[in-house]
């Protein structure tokens, strides 16, 4: 079965197109996806990294003192920002094991790169693929902490996200912990400037997934003739970016056996990257089966790295 294949299809059969932003990260995108990080207008990376970094030891005395945890980051990336965390744990004499999953192998192998320039002598065991297919293989008996950084979660809608973090709950036992990334509503000029950058290296990270769909599935997209569009309303904290037609054409998609019209200006929407309050996650957990612990921000309070326990 081609899941990639059945979403490309589906998306671009409903009456307002859509491809989902999971498949973003091939190699060749995850490789973008860095680019964007180190993007000055991009704050989430940094924001992120400040807290992992000066408020690594408050975080780790808030596992309670737990030694011989298996610390599972979903969507690891190269790891950069969590290896700075675990650094500090290790050196303050905590004990644990890192699973850092990732669909990409070559996010892996820039996260074992990163961990080896570090010279962190700590327990890794990578997994590649989805999700909850690489949690099945994890062996148990070990006390779980989950990490999902990098403001993930805001690519969720509602019904969905609240579905995902469902199912990282039936994977937890009570009392083991999640770390979860939120970025904050803001000033919009902000929040816009950063998925809306002048560099160009957004709107290269969507088209490349027109560039997926030709090389594995035999489409023959013209990426030239789609333009990057993002818009972000600040009364729902959602950024929404779309890939609009220039022209009526037609694709056609040789693994699907068919083509798919576009007429000029219609928009293929790519990218939910939904803003939150302090209040919406408070809550977002308490549907979800969790209570929240401590909430870790940044200086600026641009971003939060929220603490939920499992109930």
């Amino acid at each position: 079965m081609n899941t990639f294949l059945d979403d490309v299809v589906s998306g671009l059969s409903a009456s307002a197109k859509r491809l989902s932003s999971k498949y973003f990260y091939d190699d060749a995108g995850s490789q973008i996806f860095q680019e964007i990080m180190a993007m000055p207008e991009y704050y989430l990376t940094r924001c992120e990294h400040e807290i992992l970094t000066n408020q690594a030891l408050e975080i780790g005395q808030a596992m309670h003192g737990k030694q011989g945890l298996q610390v599972i980051e979903l969507g690891a990336g190269d790891g950069e920002k969590t290896l700075q965390m675990l650094a500090r744990w290790h050196h303050a004499g905590m004990q644990f094991q890192y699973v850092p999953i990732d669909v990409s192998l070559a996010a892996i192998q820039a996260l074992l790169a990163n961990l080896d320039a570090l010279k962190l002598d700590i327990a890794v065991t990578p997994e590649i693929g989805d999700y909850f297919e690489c949690l099945q293989r994890l062996p148990s008996g070990h006390q779980k902490l989950f990490l999902f950084l990098g403001a993930n979660i805001g690519n969720y809608d509602p019904e969905r996200c609240q579905a995902l973090l469902r199912q990282i709950r039936a994977a937890m036992l009570p009392g083991e912990q999640l770390l979860i990334g939120f970025d904050l509503q803001k000033d919009p000029k902000v929040v816009q400037l950063a998925y809306d950058d002048p560099h160009g290296i957004t709107k290269r990270f969507n088209i490349n997934l027109l560039h997926r769909i030709n090389r594995e599935l035999g489409g023959d997209f013209v990426p030239e003739q789609f333009a990057f569009q993002c818009t972000y309303d600040a009364q729902t904290g959602a950024l929404k970016s779309y890939l609009v037609s220039q022209q009526a054409q037609v694709v056609q998609i040789n693994a699907a056996g068919r083509s798919f019209s576009f007429a000029p200006g219609e928009s293929i929407h790519t990218e939910l990257s939904q803003k939150y309050t302090i209040a919406e996650i408070e809550n977002l957990a308490q549907t979800t089966g969790f209570v929240v612990q401590k909430q870790f921000t940044d200086h600026a309070q641009y971003f939060v790295d929220s603490l939920w326990e499992a109930i």
